[in-house]
């Protein structure tokens, strides 16, 4: 495989200098083979590491982990390396600010592995949740002000994140504010904060206003960094910054407002975190520019696929939407793929519209997303919701619901697919080029992203490529545009199994006398001293090949034993230079030249020799056999004491005779001796928790049932006490109820009388205070009248003669009536 070099500063180790990285790219070992990048002593993560409890991670934190990813959950390759970077071993506190590059494959986790650390600081340095009250206090204008912001290309990918991060952040010992932009929710909020800040009132409780983690776009937060936008942001509060999809976001569509974000940020000491699952030319340009001092966590399987996806590459003869048509129909019919999902990336905008026109013409149920549908901005599609692996969110899912979900590269970055996802279709992987999907490094890099979307998280895959040129060897495709079966092209086990093969076969051609556990055992000739001797061996090829070398041990018949050598061990364990060179470089070793090795390691010093007969005579002493050479061409006990040998030309038979009297011992395997090893430690160690848990439990379970006995008295006195109130609580309903049910009597009855005039009610004693009350109505309403005249005068409604004319006549009427009134009123002494 070739490999790709980075002259990043790994964690650990000086800086390495960059080789060309053009002329490593030009050229890959294997068509088909995408390329695997290494640095300079890649830092994996210690077995210590491989539990989220070794991270001082919070209590609150650590249960939200194991209520999401469950009890025995470990860490990732990408999780482990993060924790033990931010958390080294020892520190008192996490260090200082400084950037950080995690590249891993796709469906590693990435996400968790920056959050947590995000999380955990975050939570540690609370002292700083007030900063926007203390921004508004100093005479500044409100604005947002967030501890930590997370960048993402797309809504959805935002989305997914915001969803993850709230999930950690629900315990009551740890709980953070996420917000996130690409929901309908994001301006209300937003508005909501800047009034309270405008308000500057007394801080309610204490309660801090901005989020502490802001997930959005660069182009999103470019705007909202504008003093005059209506939800106004500033950065100098940022105390983490990531770029999730690096590669994605530093190219050039989106690097401008990239850039500008972090820039933004470079006053705030804020540690800022690249995450990526490929290292294209553009973001290796882009560090060597702007970050000198850059700490890379590369996983080992970086840009690789996903190991049980397939690869299934097909004709598409004239037309490839006929040609995705008649991949669909094999799906769909074909049993063991009921409910399986397909997903389908095209190029270009057009392509998806006119493949969505050409399915929809021959009622194949899909959904097709651009990136001009405007309602992506502030929610998921409930169709491509249905795709998305979502545990955080409630679905409805239906039986008749489309399974075929096509789109641009829109949503190859970073989105995690639901189980149900297991084909992918790139019916544009040899768009415009003449050359192998998988030969260009571009090309490569989206291959990766789009194929990755399935097979994640050791779930299987298959992603079907239309391209004719594509196969690997420049064999034929596997099917055609008439259906017949031309190749098959596998993924990277299959590759490995097909390397396997190869050179099992090509030892077994070069030396016949080896099999593959066919016979009792195996030998190679080795010529000693001028005579061919058959040296049993067994060769073992561990699941790591060709990565790691092959396991070669000498195998003696009963009468026979090891001899130790500079190249074999005591134990039959052969170690020639060949093999300890291996790991070095194995993309230089073949199995072949190891075997060629062993036999001239052999032919100087035999790795075997004849145990000594036993005597005949007693003997008072045990004897200890001493290892003796085999014995020289020609001698009477060639055939007896060593391994056998050709015969002569003069004799009948031309070829050496193999020992096969008794059955030698197999050696053991020491992959499966050191797997048994591991799992009994863990077993050991899981069953003394086990143990240790019970106990504590035990325990407090007896502590508690004291405590409930003690309370038993004081229970059954406080149920007699009830009783007595629940008496008297009766006794008063039942006086309630007796209250009740005469008002509603009292009630009854009066709405039955008939209602009473009111003048009959406003009747005075006497004959006399009759025309009193009379003529004090009358007074008054005379008054009224004269009221209304003048208005009407105002309001020219009315002459001034007429208005004269009356008020001359209603005055005299007035006059007379209250000159009445106080003859009354002296008449009866009032």
């Amino acid at each position: 495989m070739r490999r790709f070099f980075s002259g990043r500063v790994v964690r650990g180790a000086p800086r390495a200098p960059t080789p060309n990285l053009d002329e490593a790219r030009r050229a890959i070992s294997r068509p088909g083979e995408l390329p695997a990048l290494e640095f300079a002593q890649p830092a994996p993560a210690t077995e210590s590491a491989r539990t989220f409890d070794a991270a001082p991670l919070s209590a609150g934190l650590l249960s939200m982990v194991h209520s999401l990813l469950g009890p025995q959950a470990r860490p990732t390759t990408p999780q482990a390396q993060a924790l033990a970077h931010f958390f080294p071993a020892g520190a008192a506190s996490a260090p200082e600010a400084r950037s950080t590059l995690i590249a891993a494959e796709t469906g590693s986790g990435k996400t968790l592995a920056y959050l947590l650390p995000m999380l955990q600081k975050l939570h540690a340095t609370r002292e700083r949740e007030h900063a926007d009250y203390a921004h508004v206090d100093a005479n500044g204008e409100p604005r947002i002000m967030p501890r930590c912001v997370i960048l993402a290309p797309t809504h959805e990918l935002v989305r997914q994140i915001n969803e993850v991060a709230k999930a950690l952040s629900h315990h009551p010992d740890h709980k953070m504010r996420v917000a996130c932009t690409s929901t309908a929710s994001w301006d209300a909020m937003a508005t909501g904060v800047l009034a309270k800040l405008a308000a500057r009132g007394e801080r309610a409780s204490g309660a801090p206003l901005s989020p502490d983690i802001l997930v959005t776009t660069p182009m999103r937060l470019k705007e909202m960094l504008d003093p005059t936008h209506r939800t106004p942001i500033s950065l100098a509060n940022v105390q983490g910054i990531v770029v999730d999809e690096a590669d994605t976001l530093m190219d050039r569509s989106f690097s401008p407002d990239t850039v500008r974000v972090l820039n933004a940020c470079a006053g705030a000491s804020a540690d800022t975190v690249y995450v990526t699952a490929t290292i294209p030319r553009s973001l290796t340009k882009f560090f060597d520019a702007h970050v000198p001092l850059l700490t890379t966590l590369a996983s080992p399987n970086l840009h690789l696929l996903p190991p049980k996806l397939t690869a299934t590459f097909v004709d598409p003869g004239g037309s490839k939407e006929m040609a995705v048509l008649k991949q669909l129909f094999r799906i769909f019919t074909t049993p063991s793929h009921d409910g399986d999902q397909v997903l389908i990336f095209r190029d270009k905008r057009h392509a998806v519209q006119q493949l969505s026109a050409y399915l929809r013409e021959r009622n194949v149920d899909h959904i097709a997303l651009t990136g001009d549908d405007v309602s992506r901005f502030a929610r998921t599609d409930p169709g491509v919701a249905r795709f998305l692996h979502r545990p955080y969110a409630r679905l409805v899912h239906e039986k008749d619901a489309p399974r075929v979900l096509i789109t641009t590269s829109l949503l190859s970055r970073g989105l995690d697919f639901g189980a149900q996802v297991r084909h992918v279709f790139l019916p544009d992987a040899g768009h415009g080029s003449t050359a192998s999907a998988h030969a260009a490094n571009n090309n490569a890099l989206e291959l990766l992203h789009r194929a990755g979307r399935s097979a994640r998280a050791g779930r299987t895959g298959n992603v079907v490529v239309f391209d004719r040129a594509s196969a690997p060897g420049k064999t034929k495709v596997l099917i055609n545009h008439r259906g017949q079966k031309k190749g098959v092209v596998r993924g990277h086990m299959d590759l490995l199994r097909e390397r396997i093969y190869m050179d099992v076969d090509r030892v077994m051609d070069t030396f016949p006398g080896l099999s593959p556990r066919t016979e009792v055992y195996s030998t190679i000739p080795v010529c000693y001293h001028g005579v061919v001797y058959n040296i049993p061996i067994h060769m073992w090829l561990p699941y790591a090949y060709p990565t790691e070398a092959p396991i070669v041990y000498v195998v003696p018949t009963q009468d026979m034993l090891v001899r130790q050598s500079a190249s074999v061990e005591l134990s039959g364990r052969v170690t020639v230079d060949n093999l300890r060179v291996w790991e070095r470089k194995p993309e230089g070793a073949d199995i072949v030249e190891a075997v060629h090795a062993c036999q001239t390691a052999f032919a100087q010093v035999p790795p075997v020799y004849a145990k000594q007969a036993p005597s005949t005579q007693p003997s008072t002493q045990p004897s200890t056999p001493k290892p003796q050479r085999p014995p020289k061409p020609g001698s009477v006990d060639t055939l007896r004491t060593a391994p056998p040998r050709p015969e002569r030309p003069d004799l009948v038979r031309t070829a050496p005779e193999t020992h096969r009297a008794v059955t030698p011992p197999r050696p053991p395997n020491p992959e499966l001796v050191a797997l048994h090893a591991t799992v009994h430690a863990k077993l050991t160690a899981r069953l003394r928790e086990l143990r240790s848990s019970m106990t504590n439990a035990n325990a407090q379970l007896r502590l508690l049932q004291e405590d409930l006995a003690r309370g038993k008295p004081a229970i059954e006195d406080e149920m007699q006490r009830l009783h007595a109130v629940k008496a008297v609580c009766m006794t008063n309903a039942e006086q309630l109820r007796a209250t009740i049910d005469e008002a509603r009597e009292r009630t009854a009855e009066m709405e039955q009388r008939r209602d009473t005039d009111v003048d009959a009610m406003l009747v005075a004693t006497s004959i006399v205070e009759n025309q009193l009350l009379q003529l004090v109505a009358e007074d008054q309403a005379i008054e009224d009248t004269l009221y209304q005249l003048c208005r009407a005068l105002h309001a020219e409604h009315l002459s001034l003669d007429h208005f004269i004319k009356h008020t001359r006549m209603l005055a005299r009427e007035q006059f007379l009536r209250r000159a009445l009134v106080q003859k009354i009123v002296r008449g009866i002494g009032w």
